[in-house]
């Protein structure tokens, strides 16, 4: 004859009911303690924005808040893979690229997460990409290049209008331009 045994309750263990040859038996308890993943923040920052056209520009992505965050991290361009995902080392992950074209660029860095950490998506880096001019270097006027334009425009000047006296004699328009 058989009997059936009740499993313990509120616990987790194995019951093995017998037959004719075998008696029954029951495991020990086992307990388990379930932790919740570790909410992580991921940031991407950029080696050089503006960029020119052609100019490899690295992006970094930091994980930070998790517990010793391990997996990868996938850059992005909008929707658009930048490159394989990249494996984390101490929490950093880095990706060069001489790709970007000509525009504004909506980079972010996702964070897949790992047995103990959530993943998480960076907030967007608008990596800005010029044309870059002959020499390879960005089209734009450095600071002492704008401030050598501002210098010759003031030295160049000359009034728009020289002050004038206009008088009406019998109505006619007379008059003459006197320099000041």
């Amino acid at each position: 004859m058989t009997t059936i045994h009740t499993p313990c309750s509120s616990a987790h263990c194995a019951v093995y009911v017998g037959d004719d040859a075998n008696k029954n038996s029951e495991s020990n308890t086992v307990r388990q303690v379930v932790v919740a993943a570790a909410t992580t923040t991921t940031t991407v920052t950029s080696s050089i924005n503006p960029a020119a056209l052609g100019q490899a520009v690295t992006f970094t992505a930091t994980v930070t808040n998790g517990i010793n965050p391990t997996g990868t991290v996938q850059f992005k361009d909008g929707a658009d893979l930048l490159g394989a995902p990249v494996t984390l080392s101490g929490g950093v992950a880095s990706l060069s690229t001489p790709g970007l074209t000509v525009g504004t660029h909506a980079i972010t860095a996702v964070y897949s997460g790992d047995a103990a950490n959530l993943g998480s998506t960076s907030a967007i880096v608008s990596q800005l990409v010029l044309p870059a001019n002959a020499s390879g270097a960005l089209g734009i006027p450095t600071l002492s290049q704008w401030g050598l334009l501002l210098l010759v425009a003031l030295l160049t000047a000359t009034p728009l209008l020289p002050p004038f006296r206009r008088r009406l004699h019998h109505g006619t328009a007379r008059g003459s331009v006197r320099d000041s």
